[in-house]
């Protein structure tokens, strides 16, 4: 068995990527990623992230976004803006993706 722990934990004091600084140092070995930030989805920072948990010999097990905002979104009446939020919600898979996961959790609207 594996016990991860959240990067969300330590927001907003610490930056996610400071965060498994943190924890490997402590002998963290499994992480729920919480992606805070639009920025934080992107490619290129899903890639240094990865390296750096690779790095670090971190299993990124799952991540979790801010989905207060997006989640709800992605149901919307209004489909521009609904459109605008799958857009977001693609490229938080593909950062799951990069980041070596397939768990996603997702809380749906309210």
């Amino acid at each position: 068995m594996r016990i991860g722990i959240s990067t969300a934990n330590f927001y907003p004091d610490v930056n996610t990527e400071d965060v498994v600084d943190l924890y490997s140092a402590i002998g963290v070995d499994t992480v729920e990623t919480f992606l805070n930030t639009f920025s934080e989805m992107q490619e290129d920072y899903a890639k240094a992230l990865r390296e750096k948990c690779d790095k670090l010999g971190i299993k990124v097990n799952s991540i979790h976004v801010m989905s207060s905002v997006m989640e709800p979104s992605l149901f919307d009446r209004q489909k521009r803006r609904r459109d605008d939020f799958v857009e977001i919600f693609k490229m938080s898979v593909k950062a799951a993706k990069i980041l070596g996961t397939n768990i996603y959790t997702f809380h749906g609207p309210t």
